[in-house]
Parts: C-alpha cells; sequence; structure tokens
C-alpha cells in the first residue's frame, strides 16, 4: 500500500459522513411548467374551413381558409372564445382547461350559420324575400328554402327594415329571443327568428313564412312560436309541401316534425364446430 492511498482514506471517510449526513426531506424538487393548449377548426354548417377571427379573453387569432386555429402555453383555468367570421353569426362558449401534471389539450368543435338576411320594406305593395338555410356536409339536399311575404298594410315605420335568421336548434331559437326556459323538446326540422330594426316595431299585418319541404314531411309537421319564455302553437297551413306559417310579432318560429321509430331484434342460433 502506497503512502498516498493512505492519505485518501480520511478524506473519503469525510466524505461518506457527510452524504450521510444530508437531509433529503428539505430538498426543493424542481419547478416543471405544465402547458395546456385550446385548438380545433372553425367551419360553416357544410363543414367546410372558414377565414374567421377566433378571440380567447381578449387575445385575438386570425386564421386561414382551412379554419384551425390553436392557442398554445395555456394556463388552467376558464376561458370565453368567440368565433367571428364575415356573412356567419358569431359563436361564444367557455371552456375550462384542468390542472393536470401532464400537458392536455382542449378542443372547441364551432360551426357558424349564416348570418341574418336583411330585408327592406317596399314603399309601396308587398315585400317579398327569399332565404335558405345551411346544410351539412353531404346533406345539400336537405337545404330549405323560407321565402318571406311582408304585406303593405303591416305599416312598418318608414326606413325600418325586417331582419331573417335562420336557426337550426331550440337553443338558438331562445338565444335569439333571450330566453332562459324551455317548454319543449320537440325535434325541430327548421327555425327562423323575425326582428325589425326598429326595436318600437310591431305586426298589424302578420308576415307569411313559407317553407319548401318534403310532402310526406310537411303532413308531420306541426308550428310553435317562442312567446313569454314559453313555446305555443303558432298559425299555418299545409299545401303539398308548402307550409305557411304566420308571424304576427318578432320572435322565434319553429317547424316541429314528428316521426315515430320503430326498431325489431331477433336471435338465430348458431353451431360452431
Amino acid at each position: 500500500m502506497t503512502s498516498e492511498s493512505l492519505n485518501l482514506r480520511p478524506v473519503r471517510k469525510q466524505i461518506h459522513r457527510r452524504i450521510q449526513d444530508l437531509d433529503y426531506g428539505n430538498v426543493t424538487p424542481p419547478t416543471v411548467e405544465v402547458s395546456h393548449s385550446i385548438s380545433n377548426r372553425v367551419t360553416g354548417m357544410d363543414g367546410n374551413g372558414l377565414s374567421a377571427t377566433v378571440s380567447m379573453n381578449g387575445t385575438t387569432t386570425q386564421i386561414g381558409t382551412d379554419g384551425t386555429f390553436v392557442f398554445e402555453d395555456v394556463a388552467a383555468g376558464s376561458y370565453t372564445l368567440t368565433a367571428e367570421a364575415a356573412g356567419k353569426q358569431s359563436k361564444e362558449t367557455t371552456v375550462t382547461v384542468a390542472a393536470s401534471g401532464q400537458g392536455s389539450n382542449v378542443v372547441w368543435n364551432v360551426a357558424l350559420p349564416n348570418a341574418g338576411t336583411t330585408v327592406t320594406i317596399s314603399a309601396n305593395g308587398d315585400t317579398e324575400e327569399s332565404v335558405t338555410s345551411g346544410t351539412i356536409e353531404g346533406n345539400e339536399d336537405g337545404a330549405i328554402t323560407v321565402d318571406v311575404t311582408v304585406l303593405e298594410a303591416a305599416n312598418h315605420p318608414e326606413g325600418s327594415s325586417i331582419v331573417i335568421t335562420p336557426i337550426y336548434n331550440m337553443d338558438e331559437a331562445e338565444e335569439h329571443t333571450r330566453a332562459t326556459t324551455r317548454a319543449s323538446e320537440s325535434v325541430m326540422l327548421i327555425g327562423t327568428n323575425v326582428q325589425c330594426t326598429d326595436a318600437s316595431a310591431t305586426l298589424s299585418e302578420p308576415l307569411a313564412l313559407t317553407y319548401d319541404v318534403d310532402p310526406e314531411v310537411a303532413e308531420n309537421i306541426r308550428a310553435q312560436k317562442y312567446v313569454n319564455g314559453q313555446w305555443v302553437d303558432a298559425e299555418f297551413t299545409v299545401d303539398g309541401g308548402k307550409v305557411t306559417v304566420f308571424a304576427d310579432q318578432f320572435t322565434s318560429y319553429t317547424l316541429l316534425f314528428s316521426a315515430e321509430v320503430t326498431s325489431s331484434s331477433s336471435s338465430v342460433a348458431l353451431a360452431f364446430e
């Protein structure tokens, strides 16, 4: 044994004692930042991407024609998201990013329906306009045309206009009328919100909303309107595939479709060899 190895023994013993004396309970682990994101795609009712603006709690991003968007490095919490596009109704929602030890991505599905059509009231004579609903991709034949007729006798204030907006579910119908309760859970075929640019205007004569639907479907249709937080029956007529709803006030109107669905099942014994 050399003198050099003899001299190292005390040093090794001191290092060993110091390691044993360490208090691992007071060791602070390193802080690891967890990154979350919110993303998805803004489309029209047909499923095609839209060039749109998406905002998250005041932070705005402009997206291209493919409609995809992403907010990176999002902390846990609740966020208000808004999507807007030219010629479309805007939509707003609240999403929650949950705190977790691993990064996550929250997906917001958003499809923007067409904005309302403004109908300028004629100075003389009846006013007529057509509005076509949007359709989902692959169901272009499902578009429904609404022919709007405003009688001259309605006596609207000079310079006022009527805004006709297609609506696609009961939630949207109630949202347009700023209501909070629901009185009907029936299946809605299509709906129309009717508003006037003059908030004080009323209808002295009903508007005619004529929907072009399949004749067999028309036989099972009933119409309702939203009044004082409740869905009530609205006056309508059926002539072949034409369903005409008489809108006597500015609110939401819906065509409700009644269909009976039946199913059957059977069992067959199978022999296996």
